[in-house]
């Protein structure tokens, strides 16, 4: 039997003890859960979404908050402003981003318990996870690592592109707020998420925090007649083509009453407002207390998230934490 792409090295693939059956079950979704892979302990089986030669640290993470403010700015149109993901992808692709050029690890888990580590091969998760809490949408097989047992998806991931395409499709708002972030008791700070979940709210949102002013501080370009004052929330997801507002303080139709500075705190943040308008905007100078008003926090990348696994060398199923949610 000839192993699929990405198993290369697999001691053997056993299915209730019947390996010759093993091609025909593979083509199945989802698979039977008595599928075992049993990798070697070889580092060329290991295939991390880039190569990890860092640690996070409080200090690491203030370089995150610098790069988010200089490259979300900077960036050319379509990469950020102007690009077609959803609120929540743009804001993790660029934390992807800043941990795969500085070597750093990343940790995400959806709202079923699976991990999705940059520094393994391929997602993680519980062994016989409930199928309806959600999962990776691909094959999936069991697999043991001494006596570490998982199940996890058969095919893995060999770049940064790979990496970001599976977290994105199973990571989104609700997963954010329930096991990836915490909020940020000073915030907002550039690269923080302003988010919105649950409650009283129909709409969940995320949104990037890519700059902040204290009060009395002018906003650069609070006379550039180029960026248009925020026509409100209705007007704006009309406006298609158009990627850039003004908001400042906002009146009590939501739209801009002044652009000039005040006693509050502002700020600038990426947004993607609906599947309507596709197309993520620069919105300047937010009133941070009338966001909070709109039922806006503003939270930061949990611990878990950046986990740096010192323990663990990323061959096979990684080790299990406290912040697990194995038992379901």
């Amino acid at each position: 039997m000839t192993l699929p792409t990405g198993l290369a090295g697999v001691t053997h693939v056993s299915i209730g003890g019947v390996p010759d059956q093993a091609e025909t079950w593979m083509t199945q979704f989802p698979l039977p859960r008595k599928v075992s892979i049993q990798p070697l302990g070889r580092k060329e089986i290991c295939m991390p979404a880039w190569k990890h030669k860092a640690q996070w640290s409080s200090a690491m993470y203030q370089t995150y908050r610098r790069y988010t403010q200089t490259t979300v700015t900077n960036a050319r149109y379509g990469l950020f402003e102007g690009a077609h993901e959803d609120c929540a992808d743009l804001s993790i692709r660029l934390l992807i981003d800043f941990a795969a050029d500085s070597g750093l690890p990343l940790t995400f888990r959806d709202v079923s318990g699976w991990r999705y580590i940059s520094k393994a091969e391929r997602a993680y998760g519980p062994p016989d996870a409930p199928y309806d809490l959600g999962h990776p949408k691909t094959r999936i097989m069991r697999f043991k690592t001494g006596d570490r047992e998982a199940d996890g998806t058969l095919i893995p991931w060999f770049t940064k592109d790979d990496f970001y395409a599976v977290v994105r499709e199973n990571i989104q708002t609700k997963s954010l707020w329930n096991h990836n972030t915490a909020v940020n008791p000073t915030g907002p700070d550039p690269g923080d998420l302003m988010m919105r979940f649950g409650g009283i709210h129909r709409y969940h949102h995320t949104a990037l925090v890519t700059s902040v002013y204290p009060p009395f501080a002018l906003h650069p370009q609070w006379q550039n007649a180029k960026v248009p004052d925020f026509p409100g929330p209705d007007a704006a997801e009309k406006q298609i083509t158009v990627t850039r507002y003004f908001m400042g303080t906002k009146d009590d139709d939501d739209r801009t009453a002044y652009r000039t500075a005040d006693i509050s705190w502002h700020f600038d943040y990426l947004n993607s407002r609906s599947d309507a308008k596709r197309n993520a905007e620069l919105i300047y100078f937010a009133n941070v207390a009338q966001l909070r008003d709109d039922g806006f926090q503003f939270r930061l990348y949990s611990d878990t998230v950046l986990e740096n696994w010192a323990d663990w060398d990323g061959l096979g199923v990684p080790p299990r934490r406290k912040w697990d949610r194995w038992a379901l």
